[in-house]
């Protein structure tokens, strides 16, 4: 538990290898050099510069070297750019689990869910938004809706505007945060809790909606 974990971290230390020097390979495979780039290199480069280190590569090898690696190249452009899509491009490989924030972790493990096809799953993600720009949180959605239509279910706890309008069904809880909170104060479709008085999640949502009509008219 808590208490064994924190017993064991007194004597615990870290500190850098002195034979790989943190690269955590053994000689020979600190040694590889591919495109001028040894292989721990490319581990500690950020996952975007990664994907286009690989697509430039693919444009540097001849024919017989791209038969041997294609297919693995293939692979690995397509988690990179599953990480890419869930908003942390800007990781690098080598980066210590214990390091990544609760919600870079969240998203990391959304990403190597979207490879392995499964379905009838249950999700629940606890805002899994947060920290992202705009740009990011529409990939991320895209990403959340791609497991949805796989045949899965998404439970996400949200605050983020765009999230909670991409639901199918939305249980507002208030009407307060902490010990004000805990009562099903609006559920529904999104047109439905907008047009609930009592929820402060219905407000946003009817001005949301009324300035798009605006807009639109």
């Amino acid at each position: 538990g808590d208490t064994a974990q924190r017993l064991v971290s007194a004597f615990m230390n870290e500190k850098e290898c002195t034979a790989c020097h943190g690269e955590r390979l053994s000689p020979q495979g600190r040694m590889v050099v591919l495109a001028n780039k040894r292989f721990p290199q490319a581990t500690s480069m950020k996952i975007d510069e990664l994907m286009n280190w690989l697509l430039e590569l693919q444009r540097k090898l001849d024919s017989c070297e791209i038969e041997i690696v294609q297919a693995l190249l293939n692979e690995m452009i397509k988690k990179l750019k599953s990480l890419i899509n869930v908003g942390v491009s800007y990781l690098t490989l080598d980066r210590a689990v214990p390091t990544l924030s609760p919600g870079e972790a969240q998203r990391i493990r959304l990403a190597s869910q979207l490879g392995n096809g499964l379905s009838n799953l249950l999700y629940i993600l606890d805002e899994p938004t947060i920290g992202l720009h705009f740009a990011d949180i529409q990939k991320l959605l895209d990403v959340l809706m791609r497991l949805v239509n796989m045949g899965n279910t998404m439970v996400v706890i949200e605050h983020n505007l765009d999230g909670i309008k991409s639901a199918d069904h939305i249980i507002d809880l208030g009407p307060e945060g902490g010990p004000g909170g805990g009562t099903i104060v609006a559920q529904g479709t999104v047109e439905e809790v907008a047009q609930n008085e009592h929820s402060f999640t219905g407000s946003f949502l009817r001005k949301n909606l009324d300035d798009r009509h605006q807009r639109h008219t």
